[in-house]
This record gives structure tokens, C-alpha cells and sequence, in this order.
């Protein structure tokens, strides 16, 4: 059974996959944050890259197609049908291309975005040294910013992503 983490003071939740003790489904807001990540949600787990590494995937959607000064990093690796659909930001090309160069790492990351446009897919994002699991490890997470969800259903199917991604 999963559970649920409370935190104090500053309001977060964790829920545990009862599957795969290494997944999480956070939630987090702090509104006294002035930092990038005030307030979010989605399914985080740990992975062996180095904590410097950083990289941003999202869907592409119509404001992006139509602005011409858009400054997206390209992996021409990862093939033209792909890097047309998402927006891509690093700081090292290759992690990016370890991670994301398996079709069906693509097809699942595709299918995420198209299940809520609002997800964004980073490794290094918001930190998560509360969660004591995930101290000081580099994570992948995806995640909605500004939101959190409270329809379990929708907990569920993101928690069922996060162990595909995790199994890639």
C-alpha cells in the first residue's frame, strides 16, 4: 500500500508506489518561495547521473511553433520526428541522448505529454531533500508546476508512467 508522507511547515506530500519503493508522487508548495519551483506535483525516482546534470523536456505546443525566437537545444541523435514535438533544454547533450535515445523511451515520454500538456520531464529539477530516499540523489521526475492533483485515478496512471520510465 503506498503512504503518505505529511510535511511541517512548508506543505508537501509523498505518496510511496507500492510496487517500486523507489518511486515517488510528490506534491509540494511553499508560498513564501521566491525559486523556480514554488509549487508542484508529479512522480519522481532516483537515477545514477551526477547532480550537475540537467536536462528539460516538454511537449511543444502552438505558442512555441509560432514564436521564431524560441532557443531550444537540439540532440539531432534523438531524430527529427521526435525533437519536432518536444522543447528541449541541457546542459549536457549526452546525458541527454543516454536518456532519451530508445524509441520506446520517446514513445512513453510522448504519450505522457499527451495525457496532461502540463507535464515537463527534468532530471535535476526541483530538489527533494525532504524526501529522505532521494537526499542528495540525482532524480528524474515529471512533474506539473503550479498544481497539485487530488484525483487519485490520475496519481495512479502517473505512478504507472513513472515505473515504465524507470524500467527503460
Amino acid at each position: 500500500r503506498p503512504y503518505l508522507l505529511l510535511g511541517l511547515g512548508v506543505p508537501w506530500v509523498t505518496i510511496k508506489n507500492e510496487e517500486n519503493e523507489d518511486i515517488f508522487f510528490i506534491s509540494f508548495a511553499d508560498p513564501k518561495s521566491i525559486g523556480h519551483y514554488p509549487h508542484y506535483c508529479g512522480v519522481f525516482f532516483p537515477v545514477s547521473y551526477s547532480k550537475d546534470t540537467f536536462f528539460s523536456v516538454r511537449k511543444k505546443d502552438v505558442l512555441d511553433k509560432m514564436n521564431p525566437f524560441l532557443k531550444t537545444d537540439k540532440v539531432e541523435t534523438l531524430g527529427k520526428k521526435f525533437n519536432s514535438k518536444i522543447v528541449l533544454k541541457t546542459n549536457n547533450e549526452s546525458t541527454v541522448y543516454r536518456f532519451l535515445q530508445k524509441s520506446n523511451t520517446q514513445n512513453l515520454l510522448l504519450e505522457i505529454f499527451n495525457y496532461d500538456q502540463r507535464l515537463r520531464l527534468e532530471l535535476n529539477g526541483p530538489e527533494l531533500d525532504f524526501v529522505p530516499q532521494l537526499k542528495d540523489r540525482s532524480t528524474i521526475g515529471f512533474f506539473m508546476k503550479d498544481l497539485w492533483l487530488t484525483d487519485s485515478e490520475k496519481i495512479e496512471k502517473l505512478l504507472n508512467f513513472g515505473q515504465k520510465l524507470k524500467s527503460y
